[in-house]
């Protein structure tokens, strides 16, 4: 749901005439719903029922994405569509608390990339239905279709565990407060280059679709193009998540920062739909290398009654590059235009693994 309403927005709010800041803000909100859920939900996976927490996400879910089909105004769509993303990553650090608490140090990388791929194919399917569905109903019966998507899988939430065993009784926000006991100047500077590359990497996509409508190319296209990255994000999740259990999980990371650079770099030089698909795999092998590597390293070293929480932070933080990158896009092609917007981006991914590198040898 969420790429598919990822691209619906951005055209949408197009359609309405909005300039490409406020456009690309549409994205720094979503990713401001991150910043501040992400921590939020994962502390209250350290305490609270899974089922009960996963439920009301996806029903608020159908809620905050409904009232789209009515067509509304730009201010409310924004409103919305930072709504729908605080609740709809929840998801994440529930789901990746529950997998590490079932697994050993054997597997947990492995099994904890294969949520990472699910979520990744779920951008892939979500993108090429977003943009069959605008191409052939139109807007208004595309946000109802995406809106009711979560209904579908309520009856798989009675499965999901009550409560985990670490977490009987324990006070809700113990495990952000005792934070301090475990931070590492590792963690500090992983977490700045998760940061600067989510910054780089969402400001590239914050104006991507519109950037592609500029060349003539359709929404079902884009939908294809758009699918491009999550594909390859699947395959690299789960190849890495076999190996990253055996393999050194630093140059894993490292791999995952420096392909990112190619994906901005490849959007400031393309201008066919085969050109700005190849411009999209590096983000997925990025993604399967650095995010399959970075939750190892997380559910390896930190204590299991923070672990929680330190997922949450690790897609808060994503959340603050997220919540950055748009608005910066956004002025950036205001004042210069695409190219070298798309230019800047890359350079920030640079920088972001440099403190990678420096990061994981400080460790």
């Amino acid at each position: 749901m969420e790429a598919a309403l990822v691209l619906l927005l951005q055209l949408y709010l197009k359609d309405l005439g909005a300039s490409p800041l406020i456009i690309s803000l549409s994205g720094s909100l979503a990713w401001a719903g991150t910043l501040l859920a992400s921590p939020v939900w994962g502390a209250w996976s350290d305490r609270f029922s899974s089922r009960r927490l996963v439920g009301i996400i996806f029903i608020g879910s159908v809620a905050a994405t409904a009232p789209l089909a009515g067509l509304l105004v730009a201010p409310a769509v924004l409103v919305l569509g930072t709504l729908r993303r605080f609740l709809a990553n929840g998801l994440a650090p529930i789901g990746m608390r529950l997998i590490s608490a079932s697994s050993t140090h054997r597997n947990r990388g492995r099994n904890l990339s294969y949520l990472s791929a699910a979520r990744a194919a779920g951008f892939v399917f979500g993108g090429i239905l977003a943009g069959v569905w605008l191409e052939r109903m139109g807007f208004r019966w595309t946000f109802i279709l995406v809106a009711a998507l979560p209904l579908c899988v309520l009856p798989f939430v009675s499965r999901l565990p009550r409560r985990s065993e670490a977490s009987r009784g324990r006070a809700s926000f113990r495990s952000l407060r005792g934070l301090g006991a475990i931070w590492t100047p590792q963690l500090t500077l992983l977490y700045a280059a998760i940061t600067l590359r989510q910054l780089a990497t969402t400001g590239v996509g914050a104006l991507a679709y519109v950037y592609m409508s500029s060349f003539g190319i359709g929404s079902e296209m884009m939908g294809v193009i758009g699918a491009v990255n999550p594909a390859v994000a699947v395959l690299a999740t789960l190849g890495v998540g076999m190996i990253v259990d055996r393999i050194n999980r630093k140059a894993v990371i490292s791999l995952g920062f420096a392909v990112a650079m190619l994906y901005p770099l490849g959007y400031a030089w393309a201008t066919t739909p085969w050109m700005f698909a190849l411009a999209a795999m590096p983000l997925g092998l990025s993604f399967g290398a650095y995010y399959s590597g970075s939750t190892a390293q997380i559910g390896r070293t930190i204590p299991f009654e923070h672990q929680g929480t330190m997922f949450g932070l690790l897609d808060s933080f994503r959340g603050l590059g997220g919540l950055l990158g748009p608005i910066l896009a956004g002025v950036l092609v205001t004042a210069y235009g695409y190219r070298p917007m798309f230019l800047i981006m890359a350079a920030l991914s640079a920088l972001a693994l440099l403190l990678s590198i420096a990061g994981t040898r400080a460790s």
